[in-house]
């Protein structure tokens, strides 16, 4: 399928045993259960553009080594390489590629499941929110540069850290926005198209008091794998939620009210996910697999812009 394999490593890249991170080892146990080398390497190698992704020339860089621990100081360049890492890792390795990620990688809220979000979400600018007058509570997280800041739920009353966090801050910065609810459970679906939902784990709160309604997820999943300009391997993370009329207000009368849905919490390519306990290392390499040869396969393909 690929010309090459690449792991990125925290620590040892130039060792014959590299030290991963946990997503990072789940595809270097998968890869080397299947007999398939692979090479470790630094971040760095990536920034400094050493690897060479993207050319078809044959030079060599220097400064990774081979799974088999031959020791090999020379990673070749490759015209279809599998490149696995954090976010950081994949972004950049998207834009040696000439891919521009916000075009590429999967909105956390599609259009496709607008409908199960059961909240208000909309677009800001962190100049926008921070300037906001008798604003309700709301959550925050970046729309672009996913790792600028963790998404949080900022409480206008009080004094929180997060407003000197955010006004050092470039404030044209774009920004989500939703409104802030309570969340019962948490569940992730991983999703391969072709297999369907190839496993789900509960990740936060009480899944047995909380259950998710199946009937809402195999949906979501279905509308979604039938969509073309879907990826082939994504995650939908659910959840239940506490609804309660009039802006989430909690006064006695409106507690009685209170229903709970299942909601979708937010959509994560397949591409820099975070695999929890409930997928296993195959199942989780799958995946990734999967959605870089499709990424390698569009990318002489005109690009349609996502948001």
């Amino acid at each position: 399928m690929f010309t090459s394999y690449h792991i990125l490593a925290v620590a040892g890249h130039r060792d014959a045993t590299p030290t991963f991170d946990h997503e990072e080892q789940l595809v270097a146990d998968t890869l080397r259960s299947r007999g398939i080398p692979f090479q470790a390497f630094a971040m760095k190698q990536l920034h400094r553009r050493q690897l060479g992704f993207g050319q078809a020339s044959s030079t060599a860089q220097k400064g990774s080594t081979t799974e088999d621990g031959s020791g090999s100081s020379e990673l070749p360049v490759a015209v279809a390489p599998f490149v696995f890492g954090d976010l950081d890792c994949v972004t950049t390795t998207m834009k040696c590629l000439n891919m521009p990620p916000r075009q590429v990688l999967l909105s956390c809220y599609p259009p496709q499941l607008e409908d199960l979000l059961h909240r208000k979400v909309w677009r800001s600018t962190l100049r926008e929110f921070l300037t906001a007058s008798d604003a309700p509570d709301v959550f925050v997280k970046p729309l672009e540069r996913q790792k600028l800041f963790t998404g949080f739920v900022a409480k206008r009353s009080g004094s929180g850290s997060w407003m000197g966090q955010l006004s050092n801050m470039r404030g044209s910065e774009p920004i989500f926005c939703s409104e802030a609810v309570e969340w019962l459970s948490e569940f992730r679906v991983y999703v391969l198209t072709g297999r369907g939902i190839i496993a789900m784990d509960c990740y936060s709160g009480d899944a047995a008091a909380y259950p998710l309604d199946q009937a809402v997820v195999d949906e979501a999943v279905g509308r979604c794998s039938d969509d073309a300009a879907f990826p082939v391997a994504f995650a939908l993370d659910f959840g239940v939620m506490r609804r309660r009329p009039h802006d989430c207000k909690t006064t006695p009368q409106e507690e009685q009210l209170a229903v709970e849905v299942t909601a979708l919490v937010e959509a994560n390519d397949a591409l820099g996910l975070g695999a929890y306990d409930g997928i296993s290392a195959p199942s989780y390499t799958d995946m990734v697999l999967a959605r870089w040869a499709q990424l390698l396969e569009e990318r002489s393909m005109p690009l349609s812009k996502k948001d």
